[in-house]
Order: C-alpha cells, then structure tokens, then sequence
C-alpha cells in the first residue's frame, strides 16, 4: 500500500478478520494432509495418466485468423516441422 493511505479502524478490522480466515484456512489443509499422510504414510499422490483405448476431449480456444497465418508462415519458412 502507498504510505499515503490511511485506513480506518473498519478496513483494520476487516483486514484482520481477512488474516484470520486465510490462516484458519491454511490451518486446515495442513492438518488434512497430516492426516492422509498418518492414513497412508508410504502413499504418494497418484499421477494421473492417460490410458489405451479411451478417447479423451481436449477443449481448446480456436486460433484467430492472425495467430493463423503467422503460423503458417512459420512452417512454410521451415521454423517448425
């Protein structure tokens, strides 16, 4: 914040009830994954992988006609194969 800005005994409260979530929030993954951890000490997290025989959708934003044709002047100068 600029030194110039002087808040109010409200925005003072407000902030540290702010503060105070944020920790208890913290507080609690913390003591989540202490817990899973305790359940399941030689576990690690899965890796998510990709299987045979499954078709996946990936979703994508659609290139603009400019994105388009930049890259095809990449591939046609032989930038990218």
């Amino acid at each position: 914040m600029s030194p110039g800005i002087v808040l109010s005994s409200k925005d003072l409260e407000k902030q540290a009830k702010k503060r105070e979530k944020e920790e208890r929030k913290q507080g609690k993954y913390e003591r989540k994954r202490e817990k899973r951890e305790r359940k399941h000490p030689d576990k690690e997290p899965k890796k998510r992988k990709l299987k045979k025989g499954i078709l996946y959708l990936m979703i994508v934003n659609m290139p603009s006609e400019d994105e388009m044709e930049s890259a095809r002047g990449l591939v046609e100068r032989g930038v990218v194969a």
